[in-house]
């Protein structure tokens, strides 16, 4: 004689759930491939990714061993996203109150290059994506007066151009 079983299992909201991928700032222009590890869910958690509130897409979502989902999302940062929330959320389906989320306030570098206007002298800094070849800033909004003084005339006119000095890492003249 042969006995059927049905095995059922209670439904379980996420036990833990961790955002890996961001370590610091990230920089503009530069594809991240971020995680998101979901533990102890049943069934499989749904997982979504958000950015102050605006729904993301996740490139893949999978269940692995011991209870543990996966979700894989690429970020490319932009300047505007300076300061931006972002985070992943799971929930179980068919439980209330089953989510829970973790998340990061993003830091974004980038580079900039200098125009310069004609009187009164002022220089703006603008963002360009450049290779990260060197140090980078974070991404915000200036404006500087041309310095004077022996070697250095004030700039009223024309351009004025900031370059990196290759003897120096880092600095600018």
């Amino acid at each position: 004689m042969v006995r059927r079983f049905d095995v059922k299992y209670k439904e379980m909201p996420p036990m833990s759930i961790r955002l890996l991928g961001v370590d610091g700032a990230v920089s503009a222009g530069v594809g991240v491939t971020l995680v998101c590890m979901v533990v102890g869910a049943r069934p499989a958690p749904t997982v979504t990714w958000w950015l102050d509130g605006r729904p993301q897409t996740a490139r893949d979502e999978r269940m692995l061993q011991n209870n543990v989902t996966e979700s894989h999302m690429v970020l490319v940062a932009t300047p505007e996203d300076q300061g931006r929330y972002l985070s992943c959320r799971a929930e179980t389906p068919g439980l209330l109150q089953s989510s829970l989320e973790d998340g990061v306030k993003l830091t974004v570098h980038c580079e900039y290059e200098c125009k310069s206007f004609p009187h009164p002298p002022l220089v703006t800094l603008l963002p360009v994506f450049l290779s990260s070849t060197g140090p980078l800033s974070t991404c915000t909004s200036a404006s500087l007066r041309p310095l004077s003084g022996p070697g250095r005339p004030a700039t009223t006119e024309g351009e004025a151009a900031l370059r990196r000095n290759p003897s120096e890492s880092g600095s600018f003249i």
